[in-house]
């Protein structure tokens, strides 16, 4: 079972997308899987934490049924994610090499599922969320 992983993606003024902030449940290391209505409420907590209102939210295609409980909870601009794996972690390669991607060194988990990590950044606010 793999880690359900949310994050928080600004366009920054300088043209560049920042990674800014990561949250993760990992049932494996829990001992627990959570519910959609669970992963909803603390995706939401954790958004109302951060004082974020996403514009979009991307969600894996064959995760319909959070899809449909973030949506009847009112949570903003749901929509299914591509999911071209290859495409995607090419695109993701290219922008972190390009330094068009950077990732905020908290997040890690993320830097940690990647194998390049010169987009780290040290600078979580530096994007706008409200995107």
């Amino acid at each position: 079972m793999n880690p359900f992983v949310a994050l928080t993606v600004g366009l920054g003024d300088d043209g560049r997308l920042y990674v800014t902030h990561e949250w993760r449940h990992d049932p494996r290391a829990a001992h627990r899987q959570l519910t959609d209505s669970q992963y909803s409420r603390a995706v939401r907590k954790w958004l109302d934490k951060l004082d974020v209102s996403p514009e979009w939210t991307f969600v894996a295609p064959s995760a319909s049924s959070f899809s449909t409980e973030l949506w009847a909870d009112g949570h903003p601009g749901v929509t299914k994610a591509k999911n071209d794996v290859i495409d995607g972690i090419r695109s993701v390669a290219s922008a972190l090499d390009a330094g068009l991607l950077l990732i905020h060194e908290s997040c890690e988990g993320l830097l940690a599922d990647s194998p390049n990590t010169c987009g780290r950044t040290k600078q979580p606010r530096a994007a706008r969320t409200d995107r």
